[in-house]
């Protein structure tokens, strides 16, 4: 638990110091720092996701990302420099795509190393972890900026060059502090989680058959956060300044989710996220309506405090219990959750600052307007029936199959055949289904379908599909229970 918990909090803080003093000194040379960041950093995570989703036995190596630390603190070295002592732009350029590259990664393992944690653990421990980071974020914010009048230590030496602070270059060693003990941390508490990703089968293969423990890549709980991550990027844009009890604000919120979640837990279920995410809505909304007002940006930035946690914890936290129903999809699962929060959160920024451009207050206004009116749309009519509990309470773990006893013998073979025929012609089947049932209920896999059918992978997945719906059944293993029930098994055997 402390190994998971520290790598996540320095994930935490590290991007807090990152998004404060130190892209605070970069954009000055190189304004777009931060999004070709987030931009590399979502690639990457797609890379991690492709090699989960299709190659599992990738993550058995034991020096697995090593090159991730790396590469964070080398894209640190450049961009501070360049901020403060060259001024030239292409090693901010450099830097901010090492980073985002060394980074991707690290929020990986920070997320992996907190699947071991128990259920209590998560809810508690996780927020709490995120309100000690933006603590301490203040407290090196504050020490940078209260610096800011002293002599430099390193002086300007080319043009556009402004220099650093004692406090800043503080700020900058525990941004590389966070980044060495993020990794070493998250490499340990991770390595069970990735050891059973490893031993277990490719998420292309193993989701075809048992569809139900697998999310899909289209999923309302992706597309969910993906939206509300390009709203919160979108309003993070609008050039508001912190109000004084933004941090008050946000603390308080990160103990409320923590306080609410122990309880849940003790239930145990998630009905809490779904709290969550109506609070972020709701605070996004009225955030939305107080940004293009110029007299009441102090308004709109608490309003922004209240919504920011709630976007950010529960962005964490149904990756992480996503990721604890099934953990032979966890490193799929968290991978392209991250991709697609680092993607929506720079669509969003960039939406924002092309709409609050203009001097009128009325483009903003509308910008505001329609931002808002999609996702409320998507709130009131594609959300209408999802809940983020029962989503992930119906993620099943991925067993070994249980094939009845003697279904290679050929008496059996026959009766076997039998029944699934029966089954075919009572519930509408092809004979293409009917042939892929009876090897489903052998306990074949669909690469051995695929083979023996000679069929293509998105052929057999599309019959595997519709037998399933036919049936009325969720998994493998349900459909060989009905088979072996309707032809009278004399009992299991482990596959």
């Amino acid at each position: 638990m402390a190994l998971a918990l520290a790598a996540y909090l320095c994930m935490k803080l590290r991007a807090n110091l990152i998004n404060g003093p130190l892209f605070g000194l970069v954009t000055v040379a190189y304004p777009f720092s931060r999004d070709l960041t987030t931009i590399v950093s979502a690639l990457v995570s797609l890379v991690v996701f492709a090699a989960a989703f299709y190659r599992p036995a990738t993550f058995a190596r034991r020096g697995l990302g090593a090159a991730s630390p790396v590469l964070a603190l080398a894209g640190l070295a450049l961009l501070f420099s360049d901020a403060v002592a060259l001024g030239w732009g292409w090693p901010s350029v450099l830097g901010s795509a090492l980073l985002g590259a060394g980074s991707a990664w690290l929020g990986v393992l920070s997320l992996l190393g907190c699947c071991s944690l128990g259920t209590l653990q998560m809810a508690v421990g996780v927020p709490l972890a995120m309100g000690t980071s933006k603590v301490a974020s203040q407290l090196a914010g504050g020490l940078a900026g209260a610096t800011a009048g002293s002599e430099t230590i390193v002086a300007a030496l080319g043009p556009g060059a402004c220099g650093a602070t004692a406090g800043q270059l503080a700020a900058m060693l525990l941004e590389c502090a966070c980044v060495v003990v993020a990794y070493a941390c998250g490499t340990r508490a991770a390595r069970p989680t990735l050891e059973r990703v490893a031993a277990g089968p490719a998420v292309a293969d193993a989701s075809i058959t048992h569809p139900s423990s697998y999310l899909p890549l289209t999923s309302t709980l992706f597309v969910s956060l993906f939206l509300l991550k390009t709203v919160h990027g979108f309003e993070l844009r609008f050039d508001t300044s912190g109000g004084a009890g933004s941090l008050f604000i946000t603390l308080a919120m990160t103990l409320i989710i923590a306080a609410v979640g122990a309880l849940d837990a003790r239930r145990g279920r998630y009905a809490a996220y779904d709290g969550i995410f109506s609070t972020a809505v709701l605070f996004v909304m009225l955030a939305f309506l107080v940004v293009p007002i110029g007299s009441h940006q102090w308004l709109a930035s608490d309003l922004l405090a209240v919504s920011t946690p709630c976007i950010n914890l529960l962005l964490d936290l149904v990756l992480i219990s996503a990721a604890r129903g099934n953990p032979l999809a966890s490193v799929s699962v968290i991978s392209f959750g991250d991709a697609i929060a680092s993607a929506a959160t720079t669509l969003g920024a960039n939406v924002g600052a092309l709409a609050g451009s203009g001097s009128a207050s009325e483009q903003a206004y509308l910008a505001s307007a329609a931002v808002a009116g999609v996702l409320l749309a998507y709130v009131l009519f594609a959300m209408r029936d999802f809940s983020f509990g029962t989503t992930i309470l119906g993620i099943e773990p991925v067993r070994a199959l249980v094939v009845p006893d003697g279904s290679d013998a050929p008496d059996e073979s026959r009766q076997l055949g039998d029944v699934c025929a029966e089954l075919a012609a009572d519930h509408g089947l092809s004979p293409r289904e009917s042939d892929v049932l009876e090897l489903l209920a052998r306990g074949r896999n669909n690469a051995f379908i695929q083979e023996e059918l000679v069929l293509t992978r998105n052929t057999v997945k599309s019959h595997i599909r519709h037998i399933y719906t036919k049936l009325g059944v969720h998994s493998q293993q349900e459909l060989i229970d009905l088979v072996d029930d309707l032809a009278g098994g004399e009992g299991p055997r482990a596959a």
